[in-house]
């Protein structure tokens, strides 16, 4: 386990940590740094994050499974913020250049930075053991979720029977390619979206927490378009906030 703390309530000075099965804590800081805040650890230990110098400028750093700690920006970068880390130790999240834009960047374990831009405004929050990132942006003509693959192309996630005119807002996506998030706006909903499968149709399903339902849609695997399944929404109790789906034959 990973984040960071503040040794004082009084004080906005945070550093990172690393708790270890046997409740060890080993608390961490980049050299330089007066503020580490760490984000995301992988399977073999490595950790990700950003910590600010005292001339306020940002960097992104890793932290080996060893405890040696690596800082990083890409070029042109006035400030360095990683959000996640997979397990082969690729790395994902933004930066800002001096005209306030912020682009998208995957870091490989050996180091190679690569800048992507699907807007103006790009804010990778994930990235899975296959190299593919989650995130979402915002251009010219509006704001989207989106994922990227490994080679580049960019996928955006748009879903209006599902968030309305809010925004699909991805956070995390697993090996398996199974994204979920929440929507952007009121009332705020949390969501699930599968992969496509080789055979049969795709479900998504929606916890909607202030009508006490569960709303659950059939995906069009030509256009994507989305159908309400039949009896849609379904009773879930008070307060639905997540959705687990179970296959049964």
């Amino acid at each position: 386990m990973t984040g960071y703390y503040s040794s004082s309530q009084t004080s906005p000075v945070t550093h990172g940590f690393l708790r270890e099965d046997n409740g060890t804590i080993t608390s961490f800081d980049p050299p330089g740094s007066t503020s580490t805040t760490a984000l995301s650890i992988n399977a073999v230990g490595a950790i990700t994050g950003y910590y600010q110098r005292a001339n306020g400028r940002v960097h992104g750093f890793v932290r080996h499974p060893t405890g040696h700690i690596t800082s990083f920006d890409p070029p042109e970068s006035t400030g360095t913020y990683p959000a996640s880390i997979n397990y082969s130790g690729a790395i994902t999240g933004y930066y800002t250049k001096a005209d306030g834009r912020r682009f998208g960047f995957v870091r490989d374990a050996a180091g190679t930075i690569t800048s992507f831009d699907p807007g103006i405004y790009s804010n990778p929050t994930s990235i899975n053991d296959q190299k593919v990132i989650a995130g979402t942006y915002a251009g010219n003509t509006g704001s989207s979720g989106f994922l990227r693959s490994p080679g580049g192309t960019i996928t955006l996630l748009n879903a209006p029977n599902v968030c309305g005119p809010s925004i699909l807002q991805p956070t995390s996506i697993n090996e398996g390619g199974v994204v979920t998030g929440w929507c952007s706006g009121e009332p705020t909903r949390g969501w699930v979206r599968f992969p496509a499968q080789p055979a049969g149709p795709e479900f998504v399903y929606v916890a909607n927490r202030n009508s006490n339902d569960v709303s659950g849609y059939r995906i069009d695997a030509t256009t994507g378009a989305l159908t309400a399944i039949s009896g849609s929404p379904f009773a879930a109790g008070s307060g639905p906030r997540s959705v687990a789906v179970s296959r049964r034959r």
